[in-house]
């Protein structure tokens, strides 16, 4: 035997029902408060049983028109076909509840790898990023009553990052003998911005002869490449990435001869 919470509202002029099913009169009647409730204080939202798959692409296409960029939507939805919806897209946005997004971290923390391994703290932290982004936005356009991963027990990007490998770089020895071993290499520009100048590799591939200040070994990058199956070049993530920083007299001696080789190549294909 079931009991059944039916309740009627009016929307756009029109008169709306609703009705769903519990297992005790006790629950109906709590849902009903609440429901009633929630009209009081006017955070009532709309009963449906929209899945949470199906509430991916207008996110998407509400993401695309905030002006998102293609990479970071591109890394959103990587994040959601593998991880997320094989396990939760089949859950109702309203019915899901914080114990299934800790249920999903935990998961995934010790088998959610492809070969049945552990994914990184970091990894999970970025899956609850994406899952707290989308439920804010559903929360914002009505269609839950809150966002449940604020409540979930997500890794934070602390724990993540001071339980992850210790990062190894070369000794001031290492690093004179590569610069020594790629002399004459045609990418020994490219290899000589990224060893002098902590650019990240977007930022050098991305790197234009206008962002070379003058006739100084001065660089300043303005906008990042990312590496895909078709490569964008789009502005820097943040006004702090557009800095000045020095690569030496021999980088500046080498972009002299492949600044005028391009300048050269450009005006022969006119």
């Amino acid at each position: 035997m079931s009991w059944v919470a039916h309740s009627t509202r009016q929307e756009g002029g029109r008169r709306r029902q609703a009705k769903r099913s519990y297992r005790t009169k006790k629950e109906a009647q709590a849902a009903l408060a609440a429901q009633l409730a929630a009209h009081q204080t006017g955070s009532f939202v709309v009963p449906n049983r929209m899945p949470l798959r199906n509430f991916v692409e207008p996110w998407f296409a509400g993401l695309t028109i905030q002006g998102r960029k293609r990479t970071t939507l591109h890394g959103y939805r990587k994040t959601l076909d593998a991880y997320v919806l094989p396990r939760l897209g089949d859950v109702s946005l309203q019915d899901l509840i914080a114990a299934d997004l800790d249920l999903l971290y935990s998961t995934l923390l010790k088998t959610g790898g492809r070969s049945g391994t552990g994914l990184s703290l970091t990894t999970v932290h970025h899956v609850h990023a994406v899952i707290n982004k989308l439920l804010h936005d559903a929360e914002r356009k009505g269609l839950v009553l809150r966002n449940v991963a604020r409540l979930a027990n997500a890794p934070s990007l602390t724990t993540a990052r001071s339980k992850g490998p210790e990062m190894k770089v070369w000794t001031p020895t290492e690093l004179s003998m590569f610069l020594k071993s790629i002399e004459a290499n045609r990418n020994e520009a490219l290899f000589r911005l990224l060893a002098l100048t902590g650019m990240r590799r977007s930022e050098v591939v991305g790197l234009r002869w206008s962002g070379c200040v003058g006739r100084t070994s001065t660089y300043a990058p303005a906008r990042s490449r990312s590496p895909s199956r078709r490569p964008s070049s789009t502005v820097t993530k943040s006004s702090t990435s557009r800095r000045l920083g020095g690569a030496g007299a021999r980088s500046m001696s080498i972009q002299r001869p492949l600044r005028s080789c391009s300048a050269t190549a450009a005006n022969s294909a006119l």
